[in-house]
């Protein structure tokens, strides 16, 4: 019994490596709002990026490279890795990383084929507690949300 106790455990914590299916290239365009700690908005900024096909065959919790752009001037412009957490005919799920400085960034982007999708931004940057007394630590903060327009076919691949 004991033995079997210890399998079912290991199984729980097995990562899944099985192969995923290929997912096609998705482009976005986001327009999101920088949130104040009272939860108002203080600037508003662009997003867009043409997130790269996934192969058929790659690992679960694989990054791929991805250039977020912005005709705002957004700081979180530039060289990023993306995550697909799901993926399907009508709905799509990604993972935005990007450093900048000693921030990080993390975009999670709800997409839906058709209509508004849904886009929002958390920060962890560690430098925000340099020299306080440790009682207030803030691990994160929302940093954006936003709406977004996806497309699931764009033309243009790379």
């Amino acid at each position: 019994m004991i033995g079997l106790a210890l399998m079912a455990q290991v199984m729980v914590e097995t990562l899944d490596t099985r192969p995923q299916p290929e997912i096609p290239a998705t482009a976005f365009v986001c327009s999101l709002a920088r949130t104040a700690a009272d939860g108002s908005a203080t600037e508003s900024f662009d997003l867009r990026g043409l997130i790269p096909v996934a192969p058929k065959g790659h690992l679960p919790n694989a990054s791929f490279v991805l250039a977020l752009e912005s005709a705002s001037g957004s700081p979180l412009a530039g060289r990023a890795s993306v995550t697909p957490n799901d993926a399907g005919d009508w709905f799509r799920d990604y993972q935005i990383s990007r450093r900048v400085g000693t921030a990080l960034y993390i975009i999670n982007l709800k997409l839906r084929r058709e209509g508004q999708s849904v886009a929002y931004v958390t920060v962890y940057d560690d430098s925000w507690n340099a020299g306080r007394d440790g009682q207030s630590f803030e691990p994160y903060r929302y940093d954006a949300a936003g709406l977004c327009k996806a497309d699931f076919s764009p033309k243009e691949q790379g």
